[in-house]
């Protein structure tokens, strides 16, 4: 393996940091509502909206997000209100860490394709 590959993902968790690490959440927890459209082709994230939303670590969390739908066969949107936790070490996800997770999810059809 060459040098540079070793290193490569503390250069890659540096740079992160220095140019977006202060967009970064705060460890804890943010009341959430997201919006998640589904389909044939599979899950989207519509709409994220918490305290600190559009912060470089919010694709971490999108999959899950998206998890928390399991009928992807039928085209619906629905609402997931929740709580985001934001693990201490949120900040070294390019590291490898765990950023987070969704808690307390509630998941409510708000629109469904009537065929």
């Amino acid at each position: 393996m060459p040098l540079v590959d070793a290193y490569g993902q503390k250069k890659k968790h540096n740079v992160m940091t220095y140019t977006w690490g202060h967009l970064y959440p705060k460890p804890g927890k943010y009341p959430c509502i997201a919006y998640v459209s589904t389909g044939h082709a599979g899950a989207s994230l519509l709409e994220l909206d918490y305290q600190d939303a559009g912060n470089p670590l919010d694709m971490f969390i999108y999959q899950q997000l998206l998890d928390c739908v399991s009928d992807w066969d039928t085209p619906a949107v629905y609402r997931i209100d929740c709580q985001l936790w934001f693990y201490k070490g949120c900040a070294d996800a390019y590291l490898g860490e765990q950023v987070g997770r969704p808690i307390k999810v509630k998941v409510k059809k708000v629109w469904e394709c009537i065929r």
